[in-house]
């Protein structure tokens, strides 16, 4: 199981550093970003569904479980949203320091709401990574929010308390299923707000679209099967290290100064994980 989050970190800083790549140097507006890419993810975590897509219909259909997964899918259009505004217009460093704040406010949501993931070692051990991880990466110039900063940092609360929701939900379905029949409805939204005109879209713009669905999808489809496996709060700890390798591998292409403190932030984290889970 824990090999299949750390390949997830691999599919997450995939997908961020190809949609980045999409917006800001291939031009695809935002609004086609988002449907495209959601077709893309539907797409994509079409083909887990005849080995992993199930679930239990009886229980899935009754109100309870339609009213979180309506929830689901307009906190998912939600943040989503507003996180492709950010992307699109933020330096990578900037979006991804406020990216960082999500797994704290994960967290804590699901401590709030959620009584499995009150385990108290597992829930400290999670916030000091959380920590660790703002404290390294905060500049002075982090203090400075602009307008799409702040939406961020509403998409991190979105996206908090989806995990609290996702989490309800895999009680009735797989996570490959929940994740195929979110992205499915999400692209459905997204293409009724702004259809797309293919012809618009460029060879590498398309490439973007694909990579970021494969990559995409995989990464979630996993992090669904840990909240299901693992648990809210112990996936999200193991998943801190994404954007801490954006950054990083950031800095490499760019062949700016790694910073010492990254290091020693990497470590702290590796060390409390290892003290959490071993």
């Amino acid at each position: 199981m824990f090999y299949l989050i750390f390949l997830a970190v691999a599919a997450d800083i995939s997908a961020v550093i190809i949609s980045k790549w999409t917006l800001a140097k291939q031009k695809l507006t935002c609004n086609y970003f988002n449907t495209l890419i959601f077709w893309s993810l539907a797409g994509f975590s079409a083909l887990s569904l005849y080995w992993f897509g199930y679930l239990d219909a009886a229980e899935a259909t009754g109100l309870k479980f339609l009213l979180l997964f309506g929830a689901m899918v307009t906190l998912a259009v939600w943040w989503n949203w507003l996180n492709t505004q950010a992307l699109w217009r933020e330096e990578l460093d900037h979006y991804e320091l406020i990216v960082m704040t999500a797994p704290l406010f994960t967290v804590v949501a699901s401590a709030l709401f959620l009584p499995e993931e009150r385990e108290v070692k597992h829930l400290l051990a999670a916030i000091a990574v959380s920590v660790v991880l703002i404290l390294t990466h905060i500049k002075k110039q982090h203090f400075n929010f602009s307008q799409y900063d702040k939406w961020l940092l509403v998409a991190v609360i979105l996206i908090a308390l989806e995990a609290v929701v996702v989490k309800s939900l895999l009680a009735v379905w797989s996570p490959a299923a929940l994740y195929f029949s979110r992205a499915l409805l999400v692209a459905i939204t997204f293409t009724a707000i702004k259809p797309v005109k293919f012809s618009n879209i460029s060879k590498k713009q398309w490439g973007g679209v694909l990579g970021v669905g494969l990559f995409g999808a995989l990464f979630k489809i996993i992090q669904y099967v840990g909240y299901d496996k693992l648990g809210v709060v112990s996936t999200t700890m193991i998943l801190v290290l994404s954007p801490f390798l954006v950054l990083i591998l950031d800095k490499i292409v760019l062949r700016e100064k790694l910073q010492i403190k990254y290091i020693f932030g990497m470590l702290a984290i590796g060390a409390i994980i290892v003290f959490t889970f071993v």
